[in-house]
């Protein structure tokens, strides 16, 4: 299987199964492009779904469960964490999807992997965190599209298209879960004991208006 991604007028990026190339445009005749010599890179492609172009750049899940990026040079660079590695290694990574989408400033690269979960990388802080909708294993929106001025995304349980707008509270309905896990605590390896903390929070302006903690 071969996926080809036009970068310029001048460069192209064939991602094989096993290898990615780098491919100049020559202004041949029968075909204009023609491969670097020199310019391959072991490692391909394992989800021809999961190439998605943005930021001036082409992200992919490659043939060992990882996320690179075509850097300078067009070399692959893997911009995935260990901790996404083992979560995309617990599902079907090889039927993953994947798409992008920009909004206030960050480009998110939205990756879902059958049984295992959806991970999404911001080119802006380079860092990933999940998404999930109610009572399901991933987020429900698996593809991508601005029309009519809008950003409109496709429901993958039912077929419902809906606009992304941060002012809305509730996917088609249902809420939204919000989960922060901070890193430990530790005292030099020694044991210790909270007796008491304090929790400083905004309430919102969602559907309650006296939430529990």
């Amino acid at each position: 299987t071969t996926e080809i991604y036009t970068l310029s007028l001048h460069d192209a990026l064939p991602i094989c199964d096993d290898t990615v190339e780098v491919w100049q445009n020559v202004g041949s005749g029968d075909f204009p492009f023609a491969r670097i010599s020199g310019a391959i890179n072991e490692k391909g492609l394992i989800a021809k779904n999961s190439v998605v172009q943005m930021d001036n750049s082409v992200l992919w899940l490659d043939q060992d469960g990882i996320v690179r990026r075509a850097a300078g040079g067009y070399a692959p660079v893997r911009i995935s964490t260990h901790a996404i590695e083992y979560k995309i290694s617990l599902g079907d990574y090889e039927r993953a999807e994947a798409f992008s989408y920009s909004q206030e400033g960050h480009e998110f690269y939205v990756l879902s992997i059958p049984n295992s979960g959806t991970f999404v990388f911001d080119a802006a802080t380079q860092l990933w965190h999940e998404r999930k909708s109610y009572l399901k294993d991933r987020w429900r929106v698996s593809t991508y599209t601005k029309a009519y001025n809008k950003p409109l995304v496709g429901d993958i349980y039912n077929g419902n298209i809906y606009e992304l707008n941060l002012d809305s509270y509730s996917e088609n309905g249902d809420p939204l879960i919000a989960e922060m896990i901070f890193p430990p605590i530790e005292n030099d390896g020694d044991r210790f004991t909270f007796h008491s903390f304090q929790l400083d929070m905004e309430t919102g302006i969602g559907g309650h208006s006296s939430p529990q903690v």
